[in-house]
């Protein structure tokens, strides 16, 4: 009789935001947010892997503000545990354009897997290209799992997971705006176990 030992155990998150307005935070991300320069990254905390040339950042608004906290509120209630958007920005993806497989892992994390990473859509018409993770381990085997979106889902996953997104087959534009959490109080434990290399 074997026992079964569970050695990976990766996870995403998905969920519908109803208390935001979804018409206005996209009128506004498309008619007031700024291009990101990629020669200034002094928006992001400590840089990161972005696809710059896309990305949007969203105006200041009532809207966003609202946003904003509807997301950190659904990730702190999943996850019993107080977080904070780190960064945020958007991307507005035209018909057959798609998005580069990406991820937003920071050397900054002591432990990766309690750093997040999230995609909310607030314009997604039907046709949109899904959210795709490009999941691998070992360095052998490997997976893509899709995920559709649709106007209000909000998708949460560890920041280090490599994702990009199909050809957007619609004729209709779609738009993201995702971004990063961190933990409030963030665990400062080292994880490698280097007692084989201590002197004795």
């Amino acid at each position: 009789m074997f026992t079964e030992i569970p050695l990976i155990d990766l996870r995403a998150f998905k969920t519908v935001l109803t208390d935001v307005d979804n018409a206005k935070i996209a009128e506004q991300i498309l008619t007031k947010g700024q291009p990101v320069d990629p020669a200034n990254t002094a928006w992001l905390e400590s840089g990161g892997s972005h696809t710059y040339y896309e990305d949007v950042l969203p105006p200041r608004t009532p809207e966003i503000d609202v946003l904003e906290r509807a997301i950190e509120e659904a990730v702190t209630n999943n996850f019993d545990r107080k977080y904070r958007i780190t960064e945020l920005w958007s991307i507005q993806t035209r018909p057959t354009q798609s998005i580069v497989a990406h991820n937003h892992r920071m050397n900054s994390h002591m432990n990766p897997l309690e750093y997040y990473s999230f995609a909310y859509y607030p314009l997604a018409p039907e046709g949109s290209a899904d959210l795709v993770f490009h999941v691998g381990y070992c360095h052998t085997v490997e997976t893509c799992i899709s995920v559709p979106v649709e106007p209000g889902a909000l998708i949460v996953f560890n920041s280090f997971v490599w994702h990009f997104t199909e050809r957007q087959t619609s004729t209709e534009d779609r738009l993201n705006v995702s971004g990063n959490l961190a933990p409030v109080d963030p665990d400062q434990s080292p994880t490698a176990n280097w007692e084989p290399y201590w002197r004795r």
